[in-house]
């Protein structure tokens, strides 16, 4: 998998992904594709198969968007390094959190509120803009390194989600997959 660096050119960003520039994109996946792509990164990263109720989880999780950019499967945020596209993104706050937020806004790191205050969760929405660390995530050039980028980012990042699978801990690995995707 060779992945160079992305290049920003301001709020329509484009991406330098293996030599080529392209723009940000809708792609959509498709459950068996996607069920045989995770089968062979896990193979690929872990070199040992994946247990069923695992890949269930992963495909089932993933798939429970209809579609996603760049084929980041699990919405996984760039630390800058390799490829990655700048995306609004929404965070619901309690009040005190999203006041801070948007005081500290600047033009290199902008927020805003974006709707009002919810009773129902004593929440309100705050919309952070692109350039912003939050609205930074990984893409890729197709499902297959997707599914690499997936494993070894759960591999690198979130042992306890391989140390679950390795048990065949349905529960832990529910958790752990959570936890993984609110980071």
């Amino acid at each position: 998998m060779s992945i160079t660096q992305e290049i920003g050119r301001g709020e329509g960003d484009v991406i330098k992904l293996h030599g080529e520039y392209v723009a940000p994109e809708r792609t959509v996946v498709d459950r068996d594709e996607l069920r045989a792509a995770i089968v062979r990164a896990w193979r690929h990263c872990m070199h040992e198969d994946i247990p069923s109720c695992a890949l269930a989880i992963l495909v089932q999780t993933t798939c429970s968007k209809t579609c996603h950019w760049n084929w980041n499967l699990l919405e996984i945020r760039s630390t800058g390094h390799g490829p990655h596209t700048y995306r609004e993104t929404l965070v619901p706050m309690v009040r005190g959190d999203a006041e801070r937020a948007v005081a500290h806004s600047t033009p290199a790191e902008p927020c805003e509120f974006a709707a009002g205050f919810d009773e129902i969760s004593s929440t309100l929405m705050v919309r952070y803009l692109p350039r912003h660390p939050l609205t930074r995530f990984r893409v890729y050039g197709s499902l297959d390194e997707a599914a690499i980028g997936l494993v070894s980012w759960l591999r690198g990042h979130h042992k306890d989600v391989i140390t679950a699978v390795r048990r065949r801990d349905v529960e832990a690995f529910t958790v752990a997959l959570g936890r993984a995707m609110s980071t």
